[in-house]
């Protein structure tokens, strides 16, 4: 090396050593600047070289490796590739010599930066070379000296080994390094590595890990401990794998090429690995080294091999009789893991050690895997599966009983190991229930179905018993927690809604027994406190009441999900379990499921008959009379009016004590009745409040229900206690109970009551309307907080009136409303800056506007609203309300006043009409409304969605009116589009920007065909949109979903504006690097341009705009697909 070189080397070298001080900001970024120009200058290499041979310094050696990886991605081309080879044995050596000098004893420490660091640099050299045939067999003899020097004895040698395995799996995956380089290199790379070299990678480590396993004494030496862990590290990342060769990638597609490590795994693997990885030898290991190194396990990967082993699926299994061999084995080893758990560890101990907490949830997650993996057809032939099903019976047991123990110890149950295995198992068991029903419904009657209803019966009361145990444990713990803090004691049900349904699962396979047991528990709770409302007991212990009653909320909870399923939209049936149980009952009396629902009605009942000022309502509490209306609104949609034609086979029981000829009358009327008491009991408690209305709700879309109620004096009872205590109520109740009134006084079966009963209720609004805004003093006191609060409580109101229209009612709900429209948009104007308030405005104007949908309105009321609307409009547009009020509300209620703007045009839109008004008012608004949105706006999916369904329904409906837009308006459009395609992370906003675009393009076409010229001043913005989707589909990140979208929106781009298509794919073949690649590029977009023409020779023929039929666009769809795989994979470079 001349002085110059040597020169070189020291200033490098001195910027090495500077960097370790970033304190000093100037030498810093002298540094940093040496060391990126050395990445580019000539004989860059051998000046790295030089100073590595010449230092011992693990600073200068980590920042010379780095150099040394970017010059080989940034100029691997002016290298030959001995060149690297030689390279690469350069560093292997210089590594395994100098480092084990500079780092001694610390290069076998795992986090060592400078052995990681030219470990690295290593990988990227193997990789980078990789798909270079000729030096195929060098790649080969370079993995088997890994094995080499991990067999070699030596520790420091060992640990490199390990390190660039480790590092290798990482660079052929996710996180590989960016090169510059295609898609296609990745994708191949990854590819060839784990069709060859993986599966050896798996052997080497599984090999290491027997060494450990025939030799324990080596784990004394902490290196060795090192190495062990990271085998098993290696190991796990292996099991995890998504093969390139199962998956479904897009080419260019990084993301889901990455996407593909990104979770858990989905453990399938190709049939190739069946002699690597389906072998008894490899489940002994797999199990010996968890327990070999249980102590030693601080990340618990020991643990997860033997669950992803559990998950190995796919083609790897040629037939049914490996899995099941394959499985036996696993499971044979599980269940003897599991059992010495139980007798060497006591539920205590899981709660005072962190690592027999960890194995237990660990145990339960192997479990839960085994069962999600291979399903019940194959487990079935496994001899011994029964065997195992009991261990895991008795493992669920001890989960729960580590609940308990760790709320006896007073710790934070919830949180504990205990609760944590207990809901893995139980989820477990619920899917585990759901298979088995599956298979006995398809299968015919034999032994094993037989054995398995019996062994799902026995299992059924024990399960839920204990779970239900601890679950009253815990909520009495959680009394003893609260601080007198009530609202601390009752759950939220949607939280543990899961646990929930799982418990119902269960429970259903012994209803007699899990009813049984509920029933008795919540009578024995009852009957603690029951004396307290005949007048006795007033004095017991507050806490004890308290524990009472949080109880009763869970016993009555669990109830509601055992009893009745939720529905969904559905009218929910009586689930088969419990009608098989009902009907067997000799009596009603005798019925366990009559029994416990009447149960809890009786409870109800005297909660409602608590007078207030009474000793017994501060025993009361509003939490559990919410709990209980939350009961009756699931139980009643099942059972309350219960009709026999629906079922096969009815209970006699359920068919005498609720339908409308047995006991269902009675009981709706106790129903209503207890909703009323409860309405002025708890008539300023929301929760209460929101039941009730949620119970009202459902009876007002029921038939018999809400006949039953109009027809009844109770319900003009419950208008006139809602009329008086409506000023105390919450001000979210007003609403949804006026649309409960609106529909029950809209929708029955005697017209003559129903008109009588909703002009009651339109005059209680017109009064409360009327009452603010028609004040003397309403000009003066408009602004106070009060008055703003009355305001919105009434514009609350109306909406809730009208939210209760649909095809049958928007007439009459119509013809109540459009009086008052005027005074609504007064309102606006005098609350026009302040957004709380004209937001409701814009509401209510919004649901009247759907109306027009589903009621055909007299034309002077329809001019009516189209005045009113236009006027509310204009002082929106003169006020500029959705960009000055954007920022002063919470991220999900930004740009409100905007989105209910769009949401009310496009339904003007969808008005089957041919009013003129009608057009004024919705291009008036689309002028006005769509210059304010921004792509910023457009991250809000909302927004997003209802501003690109506008234009969808603009260009769809009133194609012909695009011409009327303002140009820019158009542009603007476009423009937000184009950023709709791209940038929008939800899938169906996309869909409906290409929607539009495509829209806008058919129509240009459909205007050029017919020689009109006008729209060509749409052309530039057109034109940057071809480009947009261009680079789109060539250089982004592209879902495959999208793909018919995107296709159909270049179709009509080409169709229109073909020259531009064909110089925008001249530009891209001038600007590729290679004539091989221009060459390639050249021919694809060939290939496309030919499918595209034929199609649109073909649609053209039949006129019009061009619109291809689905044979036409089958043709052009796969040319567009081969094109895309054919590009993309060359284009996209990282």
């Amino acid at each position: 090396m001349d002085a110059q070189q040597q020169h070189q080397a020291q200033l490098v070298l001195n910027a090495c050593l500077s960097l370790g001080n970033p304190l000093d900001a100037t030498a810093y970024k002298q540094a940093t600047d040496t060391l990126e120009s050395l990445k580019d200058a000539p004989n860059a290499l051998p000046t790295c070289t030089f100073i590595l041979e010449n230092t011992v310094d693990p600073a200068v050696q980590f920042h010379i490796a780095n150099v040394i990886k970017e010059i080989i991605i940034r100029h691997f081309s002016s290298f030959s590739i001995g060149d690297l080879v030689q390279l690469r044995g350069f560093l292997m050596n210089y590594l395994l010599s100098k480092c084990r000098d500079a780092a001694g004893t610390q290069a076998l420490d795992t986090n060592n930066a400078t052995v990681k660091k030219l470990a690295h640099t290593i990988v990227v050299l193997v990789k980078r070379c990789w798909l270079d045939e000729s030096i195929r067999e060098d790649r080969q003899r370079y993995f088997q000296g890994l094995e080499a020097l991990r067999r070699s004895g030596d520790l420091f040698n060992k640990h490199v080994a390990l390190n660039i395995l480790d590092q290798m799996l990482g660079e052929f995956s996710a996180e590989a390094s960016a090169f510059g380089l295609p898609w296609d290199f990745h994708s191949s790379c990854r590819s060839t590595f784990e069709e060859s070299e993986l599966p050896r990678l798996f052997h080497m480590v599984m090999e290491a890990l027997h060494e450990y396993i025939t030799n324990p004494s080596m784990l004394n030496v902490k290196a060795e401990l090192t190495c062990a862990r990271r085998c098993v590290a290696i190991a796990l990342k292996i099991l995890k794998w998504e093969f390139v060769s199962l998956g479904n990638v897009m080419a260019g597609s990084f993301e889901k090429l990455d996407a593909l490590d990104s979770h858990d795994g989905s453990g399938r693997f190709p049939a190739s690995w069946t002699g690597a990885l389906i072998r008894p030898e490899i489940v002994d290991t797999v199990f010996k080294i968890h327990q070999l190194l249980l102590p030693h396990d601080i990340s618990g990967n020991t643990a997860k091999l033997i669950t992803h082993l559990a998950a190995v699926n796919g083609p790897v299994f040629p037939d049914s009789a490996t899995e099941v061999g394959f499985v036996k084995y696993l499971l044979e080893l599980l269940e003897s893991l599991t059992t010495n758990f139980r007798a060497s560890t006591t539920p205590s101990q899981t709660n005072l050690s962190n690592d027999a907490g960890d194995e237990l949830v660990a145990l339960a997650d192997m479990m839960k895997r085994v069962f999600t993996t291979h399903k019940l057809e194959t487990l079935r032939h496994i001899p011994t599966f029964f065997n195992f099903l009991s261990a895991v019976v008795h493992f669920t047991l001890f989960c729960m009983d580590c609940m308990k123990s760790a709320i006896s110890m007073l710790s934070d149950g919830e949180d504990c190991a205990g609760m944590i295995a207990t809901d893995v198992m139980l989820e477990m068991w619920a899917s585990f229930v759901d298979q088995s029903n599956t298979l006995l419904q398809s299968s015919p009657p034999d032994e094993f179905s037989s054995t398995l209803t019996n062994f799902l019966r026995s299992l059924s009361l024990p399960l839920f018993s204990s779970h239900l145990e601890m679950r009253l444990a815990l909520a009495t713990q959680q009394v003893s927690n609260a601080d007198d803090d009530e609202e601390g004691l009752m759950e939220d049900e949607v939280a543990y809604s899961d646990q929930l349904d799982y418990l119902t699962v269960i429970a259903r396979w012994d209803v007699p027994g899990c009813c049984g047991l509920l029933k008795n528990l919540l009578s024995e709770e009852w009957g603690r406190v029951a004396s307290i409302f005949e007048g006795h007991g007033l004095g017991l212990d507050e806490q004890a009441r308290n524990v009472c009653l949080e109880r009763i909320h869970w016993i009555v909870l669990i109830c509601e999900h055992v009893l009745a399923d939720s529905g969904d939209g559905e009218v929910p049936m009586v689930p088969d379990a419990l009608m098989t149980t009902s009907a067997s009952a000799t009596s009603s009396e005798a019925d366990i499921v009559v029994s416990l629902s009447n149960t809890i009605f009786q409870i109800l009942g005297i909660f409602s008959n608590v007078q207030p000022g009474s000793p017994q309502i501060d025993f009361c509490s509003p939490l559990i009379v919410e709990t209980l209306f939350l009961f009756l609104n699931r139980w009643s949609k099942t059972y309350l009016f219960i009709n026999s034609s629906d079922y096969s086979k009815m209970s006699n029981s359920l068919a005498h004590s609720y339908s409308v000829t047995g006991g269902g009358s009675q009981l709706f009327d106790f129903m209503i009745q207890v909703a009323q008491q409860n309405f002025i009991l708890w008539k300023s408690e929301e929760g209460v409040l929101n039941a009730i209305i949620s119970l009202l709700q459902g009876f007002a879309v029921r038939g018999v229900a809400r006949d039953r109620m109009i027809q009844s004096a109770r319900f003009q009872e419950l208008i006139n206690i809602f009329v008086i205590n409506i000023k105390d109520m919450p001000t979210s109740t007003h609403s949804p109970m006026i649309r409960v009134l609106a529909t029950i006084s809209t929708q029955g079966s005697n017209p003559e009551l129903e008109a009588n009963y909703f002009h009651e209720l339109t005059a209680m609004l017109k009064a409360r309307l009327f009452a603010v805004v028609q004040r003397p003093d309403f000009a003066r006191v408009f602004q106070t907080q009060k008055v703003k609060n009355e305001v919105v409580n009434t514009l609350e109101m109306y909406e809730g009136l009208c939210l209760a229209a649909d095809y049958n009612t928007a007439g009459t709900i119509f013809e109540a409303m459009i009086d008052y429209l005027g005074m609504f948009g007064k309102l606006f104007q005098f609350y026009k800056n302040v957004p709380e308030v004209n937001l409701y405005v814009l509401r209510v104007f919004s649901e009247v506007a759907k109306m027009l949908s589903l009621h055909e309105a007299s034309l002077e009321h329809r001019k009516l609203f189209y005045s009113s609307y236009t006027s509310v409009l204009k002082i929106y547009s003169n006020s500029n309300i959705g960009v000055k009020t954007s920022a002063s509300y919470d991220e999900d209620d930004r740009f409100n006043d905007l989105s209910t703007v769009l949401e009310t045009l496009s339904n003007l839109i969808l008005v089957e009409s041919r009013d003129e008004d009608r057009y004024d008012v919705v291009f008036f608004g689309v002028n006005m409304v769509l210059p304010l949105i921004t792509a910023e706006m457009l991250k809000y999916p909302s927004l997003s969605q209802k501003s690109l369904e506008l234009v969808g329904n603009v260009v769809k409906h009133f194609p012909s009116k695009l011409l009327a837009i303002d140009t820019e308006v158009l542009d603007n459009i476009l423009s937000v589009l184009r950023f709709g395609t791209t940038e929008s992370s939800v899938l169906e906003v996309q869909k409906l920007s290409f929607e539009a675009i495509t829209g806008v393009v058919r129509f240009c076409v459909s205007e050029m065909r017919d020689g009109e010229s006008e729209t060509t001043a749409l052309y530039p913005s057109i034109d940057a949109t071809l480009q947009h989707i261009l680079d789109y589909m060539l250089f982004k990140e592209f879902d495959p979903e999208l793909i018919e979208s995107v296709g159909e929106t270049l179709y009509m781009l080409v169709v229109l504006r073909h020259d531009v298509y064909i110089n925008l794919a001249k530009q891209l073949l001038e600007s590729q690097p290679t004539a091989e690649r221009r060459a390639r590029l050249e021919a694809a977009f060939g290939e496309l341009t030919v499918c595209i023409e034929r199609a649109a020779i073909t649609a053209g023929q039949k006129g019009g705009d061009g619109l291809l039929s689905f044979a036409e666009y089958k043709l052009y769809s796969e040319g567009l697909v081969k094109f895309l795989m054919n590009v993309r994979g060359f284009l996209r470079i990282r």
